[in-house]
């Protein structure tokens, strides 16, 4: 009698090994396939994406103060409490230490949020007649893009080695590129040089779609130097941007300006009066004034071109 007890036990403590709580959905879950239905539903996830960057870890907390904590104009004083003190010190910083990976976990939500987004957007333009719906989706899409873009240029930026050379930096590591939010990807992380090509190809996205109408009226529909949304010109600050973490200086410029409207101001205040860029102790010759010549001239001569082709 005692061995069918002990039988009964083990078949009933089997039975519930394989048939965990944890397997199942959640009895308010919703399936991804049932998810985000309609443009509205597209826009309220945006408005998450946006939220998400409102995290303490990133720029109104860990991803703003840390860096500056690492400055040289900041000191510590006897008595301090020692809060961000492994930060302060530098060689002291450890892979566990909380506050980094604060951070690095908060952009990779940002990029999860953004996945999950333009994996529901083509199953919603599908059942969307409207064109005013589809112009709203194209943007939600086009701010989603910007977004992948941004948290994964704050992570090459932060986590990987400076871009030196297309040739050395298909040899460095770069992050973990995810554009699923389901899927079979392989978890490892890209080389540093596709890590950049995968910003830029976003942003490439985000500018297609974040497009101003040749009739946007800026005296009638406002500007957008001072939206708190991403647009068209958020677009064209992060390309030039990324575009100098890669050192592509003339492309950078070349963006800059061509991108450039009347009554814009362009600042180049990198080199200033030096004739020269100095990389690990080479000095190399590099002029803005000569660079600027040579855009200018290449600008104006694929204008010509695009004129006579027309």
């Amino acid at each position: 009698m005692i061995k069918k007890f002990k039988l009964y036990i083990i078949l009933i403590a089997m039975a519930v090994s394989s048939a965990s709580c944890l397997d199942k959905m959640p009895e308010d879950g919703i399936p991804f396939d049932k998810s985000l239905q309609t443009v509205s539903d597209i826009n309220l996830a945006v408005i998450g994406i946006y939220d998400a960057f409102r995290s303490n870890y990133l720029y109104s907390g860990n991803l703003t103060l840390l860096p500056d904590i690492q400055t040289d104009l900041v000191y510590g004083v006897n008595g301090n409490t020692n809060i961000y003190g492994d930060i302060w010190r530098w060689k002291e910083i450890k892979p566990t230490n909380t506050d980094i990976e604060a951070v690095y976990g908060a952009l990779y939500e940002v990029i999860n949020r953004c996945n999950f987004m333009l994996d529901r957007a083509d199953a919603v333009r599908k059942k969307t007649t409207d064109d005013k719906d589809l112009d709203k989706l194209d943007q939600c899409c086009g701010e989603a893009y910007f977004a992948r873009a941004l948290a994964y240029s704050e992570l090459v930026k932060l986590f990987c080695k400076a871009y030196e050379s297309d040739e050395d930096a298909a040899g460095q590591l770069g992050v973990i590129l995810s554009q699923h939010y389901l899927g079979d990807e392989t978890m490892r992380r890209a080389s540093l040089k596709d890590s950049y090509q995968f910003i830029l190809d976003d942003l490439d996205r985000a500018a297609e779609l974040l497009e101003l109408e040749e009739d946007f009226n800026t005296d009638t529909q406002g500007t957008l130097y001072d939206s708190i949304y991403f647009n068209e010109y958020t677009v064209h600050a992060l390309r030039a941007r990324v575009l100098l973490y890669m050192k592509r200086w003339e492309e950078a410029i070349k963006y800059a300006i061509s991108h450039g409207e009347v009554g814009d101001v362009i600042v180049l205040a990198g080199k200033g009066h030096e004739d020269y860029q100095e990389i690990k102790g080479v000095k190399y010759d590099m002029d803005e004034r000569v660079l600027i010549a040579e855009v200018l001239e290449e600008l104006k001569e694929e204008k010509q071109e695009k004129d006579q082709n027309k």
